[in-house]
């Protein structure tokens, strides 16, 4: 196996992040941890505590529960909870959306009365169905988060280099896969055709080099305007479309429950992906970066095994995810 992925310039960069191998937190009292446990609207009831349930039409409505397995001590969800799961945020109406970003709009003030720090954060992840997943419920959910200043300052004290981290634990937090997103979303998101978020050059902060980040530039008010639910569809599906490319680019076979798709064998150099304006993407499964062209990307082949995101705690500097300021982040 290669032990350097990246070139040394990125590595250095990606080992210098700051992060936290764990930030736990508690849970309710006899909670067992499974997936795809609010398939219906009874589930929710059974299953959670609902504090409110507002419909914005017959087939798409809305709940804020109690988590039994929170990630902070102070954590709100915030779920769809029509008839049909939902798994995402762009396949919700613009009703949905406004909705949700005025809840997080009046959430981060609540926060900000009581001295807490929001943070707002879903995934995405609807196909993963064999395995745990970065979303474990289909349906669409995003947790309302306020930190404490305790935590926040355990988050200061005992933060370290990920070069300081086994090789394993660094890669689960901020693999190198993160550092290649950033490139890529840089590459085929146009600025222009946004008109909320605005893209931060990738590799130009500790965020931007491991994730896609966008700032908002009237902070958490962004989130109510109308404009906001154009932005993200527009960011998901050039996300989607690369990802799609790339998987098409790289691998042969089927896809379902219990089956992967074969590593594809060919010559990185006769492969290319398209991307935005006169770049291209030149590719060799699976898809970790090793050398950076102005105007081209060339990847090598290696194998990571079974490694997968977990709970870690990343710096909002090197959050692992789309990453949106005021701290919002998704996964696409």
């Amino acid at each position: 196996m290669t032990s350097r992925l990246l070139p040394q310039h990125l590595e250095d960069r990606r080992m210098n992040l700051r992060v936290l191998d764990s930030l736990p937190a508690k849970g309710y009292p006899g909670y067992v941890n499974r997936t795809g446990r609010l398939r219906t609207v009874s589930h929710l009831y059974d299953r959670t505590t609902v504090l409110g349930h507002v419909a914005i039409s017959p087939d798409e409505a809305y709940a804020l529960t109690n988590k039994s397995a929170p990630h902070a001590l102070y954590e709100i969800m915030v779920i769809s909870a029509g008839a049909t799961q939902r798994p995402g945020l762009h396949d919700h109406s613009p009703e949905f959306v406004k909705a949700f970003g005025v809840m997080a709009d009046v959430f981060a003030d609540h926060c900000r009365a009581y001295d807490l720090t929001p943070v707002v954060s879903w995934s995405y992840d609807p196909k993963t169905l064999d395995r745990e997943s970065i979303q474990g419920e289909k349906r669409f959910h995003a947790h309302l988060v306020g930190r404490t200043q305790a935590e926040r300052a355990t988050v200061g004290d005992r933060n370290v280099r990920a070069g300081q981290l086994t090789v394993t634990r660094a890669r689960r937090i901020v693999e190198e896969a993160s550092v290649l997103g950033s490139l890529l979303s840089a590459d085929c998101v146009d600025p222009d055709a946004l008109r909320v978020l605005r893209p931060v050059p990738a590799l130009s902060t500790h965020t931007a080099t491991a994730t896609a980040q966008f700032l908002l530039p009237n902070g958490w008010t962004s989130l109510t305007d109308p404009a906001l639910f154009d932005d993200l569809s527009y960011i998901h599906s050039k996300l989607r479309r690369t990802y799609d490319a790339i998987v098409g680019t790289c691998t042969i076979g089927a896809t379902g429950m219990w089956k992967r798709p074969l590593i594809r064998d060919f010559d990185a150099d006769e492969c290319e992906v398209r991307g935005r304006g006169h770049r291209d993407v030149r590719v060799s499964p699976p898809l970790m970066l090793a050398r950076v062209c102005p105007g081209q990307l060339t990847f090598q082949r290696v194998d990571l095994g079974g490694v997968f995101p977990n709970q870690s705690w990343c710096d909002p500097e090197s959050a692992s995810a789309v990453f949106v300021e005021p701290p919002l982040k998704w996964a696409l």
